[in-house]
């Protein structure tokens, strides 16, 4: 794992402790309760805190890793910075509550995203063929949260182009094999438009070049529309991505 982000860390944070605020309204107990198992390799201590070390993953940790785009090892670290500020506390051996702090900032997270219901709080849910396209979806997502437009957009847009990528690697194949893919109630040339139109935008604007020659794009509006525009695309991909997915394994079980 290369050295994880402030803004990396928060964000699998914030989604952690809102995973187990809904676990427990779920189960109908309180943070004072078990929540969370972490199966410690060993009793390691670096400065009085308890260093997780989670091999193998538990179901409570694997089942945060399945809706999650985040690594092990990242998990692993931010459960560790979570013990260190109190947002969790280690107990019983080998398990973990959540304490107050931990909650409020659960609270807090989940009041900040519960007025746009566009996004859903705890990350997209679609085991998708391609980890990293999640991962750049909700990379760009977090972006958008803390209010860095242009840095929202140019993410969204290395999503947009990835997406081209999944079904070949050729990228004008595979964004064709994609609008076929998404053509339905719709032509896929609607889609192939789409395509055309975004790439366009983001080779001859500062989304994806930054030559003096590529027009900067100061305004908020247009920075939400183009956000917005590129990431109803993107989303609608990965779910006839995630279906195609869905229905092949179907076929193979009959």
């Amino acid at each position: 794992m290369g050295k994880l982000t402030t803004e990396r860390r928060n964000y699998i944070l914030n989604n952690l402790l809102l995973f187990i605020k809904h676990e427990l309204e779920e189960a109908g107990v309180t943070k004072d309760s078990y929540w969370f198992e972490c199966r410690f390799e060993q009793e390691r201590y670096l400065m009085g805190v308890p260093e997780p070390k989670i091999e193998p993953p538990s179901r409570d940790t694997q089942k945060f890793l399945n809706i999650c785009p985040c690594a092990k090892d990242e998990l692993e670290a931010v459960i560790k910075y979570g013990i260190a500020h109190e947002y969790l506390t280690r107990f019983r051996g080998i398990s973990c509550k959540i304490t107050y702090l931990g909650m409020n900032l659960a609270e807090d997270y989940e009041e900040n995203i519960e007025g746009n219901d566009f996004f859903h709080p705890l990350i997209l849910k679609l085991n998708c063929v391609d980890k990293e396209l999640l991962e750049l979806v909700e990379k760009s997502r977090y972006l958008y949260y803390e209010n860095n437009l242009q840095g929202a957009v140019e993410k969204i847009w290395d999503a947009l182009e990835r997406s081209k990528t999944i079904l070949n690697d050729d990228k004008k194949k595979g964004a064709k094999e994609l609008c076929e893919l998404c053509a339905g109630d719709l032509d896929s040339d609607i889609f192939n438009n789409e395509y055309v139109t975004l790439t366009n935008i983001g080779n001859n604007y500062q989304i994806r070049h930054f030559e003096t020659s590529k027009k900067a794009i100061e305004d908020e509006d247009t920075l939400k529309y183009l956000y917005f525009r590129a990431f109803a695309l993107v989303n609608y991909a990965v779910s006839k991505l995630n279906s195609q997915q869905t229905n092949q394994v179907e076929v193979l079980n009959d």
